[in-house]
Parts: structure tokens; sequence; C-alpha cells
């Protein structure tokens, strides 16, 4: 909050996921095994009612603008990262903690699992992330606090959290940093930190 409005509210201090009712409705059918296919996003028309630009389709999901990380019909978006932060380190956590899902699915089914059976599971145990409604709400962070979702409300605590021994571990198993480069890039963000805000 502070790289980005220079106080709270936004973003929210929870990071869940906005998917909007198309592909939530999609994947709570999947994960409860009502249903299976391609999902195939709705699209819209969007008419400017000028001559000069012709109506086009875009998709039919709201973006949701207070969602730190919505979902907007063909990508996701994050957007918890402040305008004049350097997003290399955000990346680096996000693709790692992707790729070594991606590598757990992948194990999981090179021994024989069912892929629609692991999806399923993974979906049953993190549907809890999934929220569509105002993250700006103190309520509806309540909510998802109640659920069990992490909450950090400061710059500070977020980045002490990048030597927790489970991520430094993540980090390390994945090849990416070593615990002492972890530490290294706190020391460089603890300073940028102090020395911007």
């Amino acid at each position: 909050s502070a790289f980005r409005w220079g106080a709270p509210p936004p973003p929210p201090a929870i990071v869940s996921t906005y998917l909007g009712e198309d592909i939530t409705f999609y994947l709570s059918h999947f994960k409860d095994g009502k249903g299976e296919g391609e999902y195939i996003p709705k699209l819209k028309t969007l008419d400017l009612g000028t001559h000069e630009v012709l109506p086009f389709e875009v998709p039919a999901e709201d973006r949701n603008r207070t969602s730190p990380f919505p979902y907007g019909g063909a990508r996701f978006e994050f957007r918890a990262v402040g305008s004049s932060q350097n997003v290399s380190m955000v990346n680096t956590v996000l693709n790692t903690i992707v790729a070594e899902k991606f590598a757990e699915f992948a194990d999981r089914v090179d021994a024989g699992e069912d892929i629609h059976d692991i999806a399923r599971e993974t979906l049953n145990e993190h549907w809890k992330v999934i929220f569509n409604g105002n993250n700006y709400d103190e309520e509806m962070q309540q909510e998802l606090t109640d659920r069990g979702l992490w909450r950090i409300d400061s710059g500070v605590e977020a980045i002490a959290t990048l030597t927790a021994e489970k991520n430094t571990a993540l980090f390390q198993k994945m090849k990416v940093l070593t615990k002492e480069e972890c530490e290294s890039r706190q020391h460089i963000l603890h300073d940028h930190y102090w020395g911007t805000v």
C-alpha cells in the first residue's frame, strides 16, 4: 500500500483472487464432479457509439478493480505491486510458486494419478482464495481472514516473510535463490522501503 497509494486501504492486505461468475461457476461444478470439458469464456459486444470505431467483442467478465489478483477473461492480472516498484522480485516469487506446483502435478501424473482428480483436489483445498466480492470492504477482509487466508498489513511485515524457512526452502528446492540471496534481497528491500516511504 505504501508504494501504491501512500496509505491503506488499497491494495488489500490479503491476496485473494477474483474469478467472476462465469469461470467460478465452471470451476465450482468441475471441483464438485458435476461437469468437465473445455472452458469457453463468454464474450460481450462493446459499442462505443461512434462511427469511427465499430463495435467489438471483449471478455464478458468484469475485471474487479478491488481484487489484487483478478481473472480478466483470458488472463490473470497481479495488481498488488506499486507503480514505483520493480516487479522482478514479485515475478520471481510467483513464477517459483507456479513452477513448484506444476512440477508436483507432473510428478503425480507420471506416477499414475488422474489429472482431473489432482485438479479437483487442488481446487477443493484452495477454494478459500476465490473471492468475488469487494476487497476494500473491511468486513470482507475479515471474512477472508476467518477463512484462513494470511493477512499482512504492512510492507515491512511482507518483506520479512521473504526469509521465512518455508520460503527459502522453496527457492532453494527450485534452484532460484539460496538462503543467503534471500537474506540479501530482504535487506535491500527493507533499505529501499525505509529510504522511500
